[in-house]
């Protein structure tokens, strides 16, 4: 921050701070629950911490001897796993809530299956629910691509995909070519600050609605997509972070937001894969991406269309009280405690110089000051004080 009222405020220590305020209480908060891994068994409820039997197909289920796993495959478990309802179990991606938190660490809003592939889709946002941004990437990019680092457009989906092949076979999954569509509703939103170089693609739906196409983001510096391995199994799953830009974070700077303007997910996948060159079908698919024209027909892959009702389940206190009320139900007390003092120590540090920003700053700072104290939970009534408008 600035070391004086008369220094101008940097958006980027702005924005340093906002992250440490919100993604510092979710990596907490996370530590936590991975040492509080589900031991309960599937069928008759048991509480076993060292001998539960895993489902060897799925993965998800658990139990603590033969009979129950035999009892619950006959009544429950042999739809269940075939049809993909629920993902392997793996502290990586807790789609359970544990301890007296309310709300699943990866609260599942997409799904989808096909060829023996399952996938289940979830958000890594920070504890604000705020978009993430490409802050991080400097040196500064040119002058008509800053929007993209300091503007919160990005959208952090955490993707689970597993390999149920019955025959073994392997798969391959090109994360990396992954894209998430637009709803008709959003098509403007969406293409706000869309840059020619950015990996967005237009198209007609069956009823001759325009829709977004959108690729994953890439960075404005070192132009690689901009996803992440954060776990695998060494056997048939994996858990990947992917993020897309979603408008210029003038209208769409929340999750939940950007979740409701999404209608789909979809994940390149080859099945089965017979081993030849991944860079071969990646040109392949880039190739028939640029030559589409009118309605799109994916190639190969899944669809995972996200559900209004789970993201508005999940995003209710934020989206109805706002974000204190969704720190406390999604957080617990302990957490949400710690958060309140974080944000307002930040709030106190750069109300130090708010009130001379009236004189010394000129009006795109004080919006950024203005929108840094809404992300925070404060909202715009911090400044009427400050008399700055």
């Amino acid at each position: 921050m600035p070391s004086n009222p008369d220094d101008p405020i940097d958006p980027a220590d702005i924005a340093a701070d906002m992250h440490y305020v919100s993604q510092l209480t979710a990596h907490r908060q996370e530590k936590k629950r991975k040492h509080v891994v589900n031991h309960r068994c599937t069928s008759c409820g048991k509480v076993d911490r060292k001998n539960l039997r895993t489902c060897s197909i799925c993965r998800a289920a658990r139990y603590c001897n033969k009979e129950c796993q035999t009892a619950d495959y006959k009544g429950y478990h042999k739809r269940e796993c075939a049809d993909f309802i629920h993902p392997p179990f793996t502290t990586a991606f807790l789609t359970e809530p544990t301890g007296p938190i309310m709300y699943a660490p990866e609260t599942v809003f997409a799904r989808g299956t096909q060829d023996g592939i399952g996938c289940w889709v979830s958000v890594k946002g920070a504890t604000s629910t705020v978009l993430s941004s490409l802050v991080q990437e400097l040196p500064l990019p040119p002058p008509e691509e800053a929007h993209r680092v300091y503007a919160h457009c990005i959208l952090t989906l955490k993707v689970l995909v597993q390999n149920r092949r019955k025959d073994r076979q392997n798969i391959l999954v090109l994360a990396g070519n992954s894209h998430v569509v637009s709803t008709v509703e959003s098509f403007s939103e969406i293409m706000k600050g869309h840059l020619e170089a950015d990996p967005i693609h237009t198209f007609e739906d069956a009823h001759g609605e325009t829709r977004a196409l959108v690729g994953v983001a890439h960075g404005a510096c070192e132009g690689r997509p901009r996803l992440h391995l954060d776990n695998y199994d060494g056997t048939d799953f994996a858990v990947i972070r992917i993020q897309f830009r979603v408008g210029d974070g003038s209208t769409l700077d929340l999750d939940w937001q950007a979740i409701g303007s999404l209608e789909s997910f979809w994940l390149p996948c080859v099945s089965p894969w017979d081993g030849s060159d991944a860079r071969g079908h990646d040109r392949r698919l880039q190739k028939c991406l640029k030559a589409r024209t009118g309605t799109v027909v994916f190639p190969q892959g899944l669809c995972c269309s996200f559900d209004p009702r789970s993201m508005v389940a999940y995003y209710r206190d934020m989206i109805f009280k706002g974000t204190l009320a969704f720190v406390e139900s999604h957080y617990g007390p302990t957490e949400t405690e710690a958060w309140c003092r974080r944000r307002e120590d930040i709030l106190r540090r750069y109300g130090e110089c708010g009130a001379a920003m009236k004189e010394v700053h000129g009006p795109q700072e004080i919006e950024a000051y203005k929108h840094f104290a809404r992300i925070v939970g404060m909202g715009e009534s911090t400044f009427a004080p400050l008399n700055i408008k």
